[in-house]
């Protein structure tokens, strides 16, 4: 009888040190995740920060467009006094476009990596928590701190401070 207890309380200790294990493997895991979430973090505040400069560019471009008066690029090049001038107003007026082209792509293809960066942590936690549910929630949190990088965000936080589902936090995003 004392040698059967022995044994099943051997036995239940390799239990427990089994699971002990796995919990250690998970708090791991865990640890991991958090350091890649922390990463990420830090490149989306990185990108934001170079969309606000990109979209405050266009902004001072737009405005400085506003002080100038309605130009367009014609009046630019009908204002030409001689064909030499004409050439270089021309050249002018193609640079000009350029750089405004460039800062729309730019802006552009920053706004997209914001966009696929938030879906793709998004993807990630909904993998890791094997639900929608968790994976809004951690998305919710994430955004309270980084949504005061926005212009406007005050606005978008009162609307993500009232989702109350998965469902609803997917159309928001």
């Amino acid at each position: 009888d004392k040698s059967q207890a022995m044994e099943q309380k051997s036995l239940l200790e390799q239990q427990i040190n089994a699971q002990n294990e796995a919990i250690r493997t998970v708090e791991s895991t865990i640890a991991q995740y958090d350091g890649l979430i922390a990463e990420k973090e830090t490149e989306v505040a990185e990108t934001q920060a170079k969309e606000e400069e990109q979209y405050a560019l266009f902004c001072q471009r737009v405005k400085t467009m506003e002080k100038v008066g309605t130009v367009s690029y014609w009046d630019i090049l009908f204002g030409s006094s001689s064909f030499s001038d004409l050439l270089d107003r021309a050249s002018m007026v193609s640079e000009i476009m350029k750089y405004d082209n460039e800062i729309m792509d730019q802006l552009s293809a920053t706004r997209q990596e914001l966009q696929t960066f938030t879906r793709t942590l998004y993807q990630s936690y909904q993998d890791f928590y094997g639900q929608v549910g968790p994976a809004a929630q951690r998305m919710k949190e994430v955004w309270f701190f980084l949504i005061h990088l926005f212009e406007g965000g005050e606005r978008h936080d009162k609307k993500m401070r009232r989702l109350r589902t998965p469902g609803e936090y997917e159309a928001v995003e």
